[in-house]
């Protein structure tokens, strides 16, 4: 609710206590027992500390950030002295009423003005404060930037294995498709089946031939993609791992103390979105504080010199030159708008209100998004061990097949069946474990105890 008068001291209170959340470092929960990727891939380790200097969108948002301290610091020199200087030469044709003749002069006129605003009932203080809110909301947004980016390109990396292993089935299914031809072809010349049955064995390796080409592009555009993300075009398709490895699960009651902290325990407050939603209500409190005072007298103390050209005759010939040195008080004072300012005071308010509203809001998705962090990640759980188990009875049918081809009993067409059955299993495998692993970097981050965004900020707030 916005009233009518905004006090001094509410206001720097405010600011003060908003200063002190906004360059504290983001809060931390603990975060041992819940896998990353990079704990996993040294290398993505490495990729997610470049980023925070190379990637563009990074880049875009330090950029914002200084320019933001720098109004800010324009902002806070509107209280201090400021120094205006006026000069004119000119050369004249002065003439007299009733004369016939003109005459030509030279005139010199200069003027030099130290200002130094005395009293402008809080606007300059509230316009100082303003540019501190805009700096560290840009401070913020960077970090937030941080946070998103280090799950897009955690993300991107795991899918890259996922594609990777992608074409590598792909080739598998192309050299099965060549070995099938071959055995046919020897049937034929056997004249164990006709000529005919050549043809579909050969649209297979055509197809087989497509899909690694579709495969291998996947991949290729999804790395140059990557790299883009990072700005950094030292990745390589060799960084890329062939594997996403065993991931350790941990169950609901490793992730339910951190969901407390977070959700139950006022955790919410400290993150990055609900500070500035806060600075938000405090900008347009500013504002509306100078608002009210358009329409009042300004005070500032003015120190000068100036010259100008007088005549006490009225011979215009007869010209003195006068230098003045002067110190006094100038009163600046907007009296009457036809009510424009009455509008403004209005709009401030509603968009304060406006600001209250959505910092509620804000407060309010935080906790829920925590809380379906929370149960997306015990979903990714269930089904992650669903899935390894249907890898390991995969690769136990590949077993199977391979001690009958020993035993005599099987065919090595049999061997390639359930191996081609095992790399499919392997790739959905690899997307389960990628879906946990990205399910519970998801939830550190929203919770935040993300270690890489957390780094991050703290790289930030020391910049």
């Amino acid at each position: 609710m916005v009233t009518n008068k905004v006090t001094a001291w509410a206001v720097w209170s405010a600011g003060f206590v908003s200063a002190f959340l906004i360059f504290a470092p983001p809060r931390a929960f603990s975060a041992e027992t819940l896998p990353v990727p990079e704990a996993m891939f040294p290398q993505l380790e490495r990729i997610l500390s470049e980023s925070l200097r190379a990637a563009p969108r990074m880049l875009g948002s330090n950029l914002a950030r200084l320019q933001s301290f720098e109004e800010s610091r324009v902002s806070a020199l509107q209280r201090y002295p400021s120094v205006r200087a006026y000069s004119q030469y000119s050369l004249n044709q002065d003439k007299t009423a009733g004369e016939t003749s003109s005459i030509s002069t030279e005139k010199f006129y200069y003027s030099i003005d130290l200002i130094q605003p005395l009293y402008h009932w809080g606007a300059l203080q509230a316009g100082a404060r303003i540019g501190q809110i805009n700096a560290e909301m840009a401070r913020n947004n960077m970090i937030e930037a941080y946070r998103l980016l280090a799950l897009e390109i955690r993300r991107d990396f795991l899918q890259l294995v996922i594609l990777k292993q992608g074409a590598a089935n792909a080739r598998f299914q192309r050299d099965r498709a060549v070995k099938q031809r071959d055995v046919m072809q020897a049937r034929i010349d056997a004249g164990e089946v006709t000529a005919g049955m050549l043809e579909p064995a050969e649209n297979a390796i055509v197809e087989a031939e497509l899909g690694v080409d579709r495969s291998e592009f996947a991949f290729e555009n999804a790395l140059e993609r990557f790299r883009r993300l990072c700005g950094d075009d030292g990745i390589q398709a060799a960084m890329i791992p062939d594997e996403i490895p065993p991931v350790t699960a941990p169950d609901a009651s490793v992730v339910s103390p951190l969901r407390i902290n977070y959700v139950e325990k006022g955790g919410a407050d400290g993150s990055v979105r609900a500070r500035n939603a806060e600075l938000g209500v405090q900008y347009w409190n500013l504002q509306h504080r100078i608002a009210r005072t358009a329409l009042r007298p300004k005070v500032d103390l003015v120190l000068g010199s100036n010259q100008d050209e007088r005549t006490y005759t009225l011979n215009v010939e007869q010209r003195n030159r006068i230098a003045s040195l002067y110190l006094g008080v100038r009163v600046s004072w907007n009296i009457f708008d036809s009510h424009a300012n009455r509008h403004r005071l209005r709009a401030s308010q509603y968009r304060v209100r406006q600001f209250e509203l959505q910092a509620s809001q804000v407060k309010d998705d935080l906790l829920l998004d925590a809380k379906t962090a929370a149960t997306e990640l015990d979903f990714t759980r269930r089904a992650l061990k669903l899935s390894e188990r249907s890898y390991a009875l995969s690769a136990g049918a590949v077993a199977i097949a391979e001690s009958l081809v020993e035993s005599g009993r099987g065919a090595p067409a049999d061997v390639d069946a359930a191996r081609s059955g095992e790399l499919a299993a392997r790739v959905g495998v690899f997307q389960a474990r990628a879906g946990y692993l990205n399910a519970a970097a998801n939830f550190l981050s929203l919770v935040d105890a993300d270690p890489a965004a957390n780094s991050g900020a703290k790289d930030i707030l020391n910049q």
